[in-house]
């Protein structure tokens, strides 16, 4: 058993009866044995469509390899890539040199704010920077606040002085060349940044057998074939993006389509001129395409599969899935960027059977275990631990959260779940969303469930706010549709209803829609503010 100062011992090998071993192995092995298939459909900042073979691919992310080498740059350095989806073209080529060069891609959100920007290029001592007009501007204004940034390279360049155009990466001095060494599987791959749901982000470091083997499980647990054309709008700098969206179809050797920021009219278009066979997205997408879809301007005829992580979805949303493309299974996975979103599947064949559950283990072991790490019968709720070859190598720069995230070799997700006596996992909450009200031990997801029962409820958050004298009570955000006339004592009566006494919500807040952060995920560190500010005004909390 591994102590919680060696969290090496949480590195497992890929398998043996996984050909590749990095990301060059994969891309360029593709281009090899299939030069002429389609590899990439993607926005480019220009205005313009791209459309590349796995062999221009290749060629196109060797010649920036050979740009970034011109420039300085040597395997091991750190490149920031701050791209959205609308500059995908670019986004991709630029981490695909990365990884011919050796160096590591980081990518950071493009939405960032200036301060934020500091955090995670000071964190992971960025060398240069691959960034559109805006960003740039930002981190020109950060001056001697980066002191390791070299070259800053700009998307469709302005003109602006002391900024290189990406172009030129295009078209290097000089090839890069067989010779150029290629990285080893245990060579970092990626960084990237975390949520910061629980605090200032940290910077995961994952090694290119990681990245293999996250691409591997998509392929695997949801059945994504060669022949796949697979079109996704997920954010290109999330972990998602990156392990699910791109890699996946990669490894597969399947077609990738990005889209850009999700349109519902786009991406309908789209699956109709391409053909797309499997559209990887999150749950709130696939509740605006049922919403927004229209049979007779519309077709989702050659869509065999939505795949989709991130969030739990609803037994309401699944019904009107069923209803409105009856002919699409659905996948889900449950993982998180610290596992390069590996961890458990729910395969398509087995979801109607199986809704609830995030599935069965994928080139993983999990395990459920109590506070000390002990592991705990079926059906008892622990918290869900994950070991395998997707396992990161740890938090750049921060020795003390890599040894207790990787205690005992296994990764420590944080999340509360179950498994049931079929082997069958369950993910119930995370720790940090566990609200303990006057000792008893509230799952914020299940009172979320309840109020998504109510058919005037088209989201909610449930999260848990000081109270005086039981330690913490439930606070719910609720989005209620414009049609429906609700008020938040008929919520709560609703919720009296089907919970428990102390599970049910003392306060519900009305709101527009819930945050989000890039990977569709609630932010529920913003809503913990927003509740603080609307207790501020509040003379007296009820007791019970």
């Amino acid at each position: 058993m591994a102590t919680q100062d060696n969290p090496h011992d949480a590195v497992v090998p890929l398998p043996e009866d996984i050909e590749w071993e990095t990301t060059v192995e994969i891309i360029w092995g593709h281009a090899s044995r299939q030069p002429h298939k389609l590899a990439l459909v993607a926005c480019s900042l220009d205005g313009t469509i791209k459309r590349l073979t796995y062999e221009q691919l290749t060629s196109r992310a060797e010649d920036v390899a050979a740009g970034l080498r011109d420039h300085g740059i040597v395997p091991g350095d750190r490149i920031a890539i701050v791209l959205g989806n609308a500059a995908a073209y670019e986004f991709v080529l630029t981490e695909l040199a990365c990884a011919r060069l050796g160096a590591v891609a980081v990518l950071i959100n493009p939405g960032s704010k200036r301060d934020e920007l500091r955090h995670a290029l000071d964190l992971t001592e960025c060398r240069a920077v691959v960034a559109g007009k805006e960003v740039v501007a930002e981190i020109r204004a950060l001056g001697s606040q980066l002191p390791a940034l070299g070259p800053i390279f700009e998307v469709h360049r302005q003109g602006e002085t002391g900024i290189l155009d990406w172009q030129l990466l295009l078209a290097p001095k000089r090839a890069l060349g067989a010779s150029h060494p290629r990285p080893k599987p245990s060579d970092d791959a990626y960084i990237v940044m975390t949520s910061g749901t629980t605090g200032k982000p940290k910077a995961v470091v994952l090694s290119h057998a990681n990245s293999v083997a996250g691409g591997a499980a998509m392929a695997r647990g949801w059945g994504i074939r060669a022949d796949d054309i697979v079109q996704t709008p997920i954010p290109l700098t999330t972990s998602a993006g990156a392990f699910v969206s791109r890699m996946g179809p990669f490894f597969a050797g399947a077609t990738l389509i990005i889209d850009p920021p999700f349109d519902a009219e786009v991406t309908f278009a789209r699956v109709s001129a391409e053909g797309t066979t499997v559209l990887a997205v999150v749950p709130s997408i696939i509740i605006f395409m049922t919403e927004q879809f229209v049979p007779e301007r519309h077709s989702l005829d050659t869509v065999r599969l939505f795949c989709f992580g991130s969030a739990p979805i609803t037994v309401s949303t699944l019904e009107r899935v069923n209803k409105v493309f009856p002919w699409i299974k659905l996948g889900q996975i449950y993982g998180m960027t610290e596992s390069a979103t590996v961890g458990s599947y729910l395969s398509p064949d087995e979801f109607a059977e199986h809704h609830g559950s995030i599935g069965k283990p994928v080139l993983s072991q999990m395990r459920i275990v109590d506070e000390k790490d002990a592991d705990v019968e079926p059906g008892t709720r622990g918290q869900i631990l994950i070991r395998g070859p997707s396992v990161m190598k740890g938090y750049h720069r921060d020795p003390e959260a890599t040894a207790s995230a990787l205690s005992g070799g296994w990764l420590h997700t944080g999340d509360i779940g179950y498994r049931d006596d079929n082997g069958y996992y369950f993910h119930v909450d995370r720790s940090k969303d566990m609200i303990v009200r006057g000792g008893h031990k509230v799952g914020s997801v299940e009172v979320e469930n309840v109020l998504l029962q109510h058919k005037a409820v088209k989201d909610a958050a449930v999260i848990a706010v000081p109270h005086p004298k039981l330690g913490e009570d439930v606070f719910a955000f609720a989005v209620v549709r414009d049609e429906a006339g609700v008020d938040v004592q008929e919520l709560v009566q609703f919720c009296r209803e089907k919970l428990i006494d102390y599970k049910v919500p003392r306060r519900i807040a009305l709101i527009g829609a819930l945050p989000r952060n890039l990977a569709g995920k609630i932010d529920k560190r913003k809503l913990r503010q927003d509740a603080q500010d609307i207790l501020t005004s509040v003379t007296s909390f009820p007791e019970r």
